[in-house]
């Protein structure tokens, strides 16, 4: 209830792991084994498990599953390395074999493959999801490296590699929560160059925390509701 109006009929999705894994550590697993229980008894919300973890299918082995329940795996170039710094980093390979036991067991699976940073090697590392069976995942969500101005401030105070991460950020008066981000050319090379590989693997595609400006640019028309990994 919220201003004395009654929201518990209008359905709702949690985002459970924004600011902690869900399945890691430990702690975290049995709490999101609790939470999965809770929202089964109910068919109007939905909860959002968004994890990097590859335990996530011994966690879940014996757990049936459940509409109300979304497990997202959060995948991505290493924050810490890039083309222009000399790595080709590619996600581990377990969470692609795991999405696979859960989609086969009746799990709801989402992918977001965030931050992205720079398109020569977005290409590298989506050509390895193009090299495998159809992903048949609900939702696929792309994010471009971004900053808040706080993490902004402590990569430009870090390490040689953070401090050259931040050197690829401008500020982005479309930004909101993030101003630092790539420019607006850059981030729409980025995800039109992994849509044309995505596109026959799902669905549907979203983007995360974006501008409309970006989503126009990349679709041809910025929808009415910007659906991305958190969104029902």
């Amino acid at each position: 209830r919220c201003g004395g109006v009654d929201f518990s009929h209008t359905p709702k999705l949690l985002n459970a792991g924004e600011l902690s894994d869900s399945f890691a550590p430990e702690i975290c697993a049995q709490a999101s084994l609790r939470l999965i229980e809770l929202f089964r008894r109910q068919d109007r919300h939905t909860l959002l498990l968004v994890t990097k973890s590859n335990q996530v299918a011994r966690i879940l082995e014996d757990v049936k599953p459940t509409k109300q329940v979304i497990l997202s795996f959060s995948v991505g170039q290493n924050v810490y390395t890039s083309q222009k710094l000399g790595d080709v980093v590619i996600a581990p390979a377990e969470n692609y074999r795991q999405m696979y036991q859960l989609l086969a067991k009746g799990w709801r699976v989402r992918l977001r493959i965030d931050p992205l940073i720079d398109d020569l090697l977005n290409v590298q590392w989506i050509e390895v999801l193009n090299a495998r069976e159809r992903l048949p995942v609900e939702r696929i969500t792309l994010g471009c490296l971004r900053a808040n101005t706080a993490h902004y401030r402590m990569m430009k105070n870090g390490n040689e590699i953070q401090r050259a991460l931040a050197a690829l950020l401008v500020k982005d008066s479309n930004g909101g929560s993030h101003p630092y981000r790539l420019p607006v050319a850059e981030r729409i090379a980025i995800y039109s160059k992994a849509i044309a590989v995505l596109s026959d693997l799902t669905g549907e595609i979203g983007l995360c925390k974006e501008s409309k400006e970006v989503w126009q640019a990349v679709f041809g028309d910025a929808p009415k509701i910007l659906k991305c990994n958190c969104t029902l």
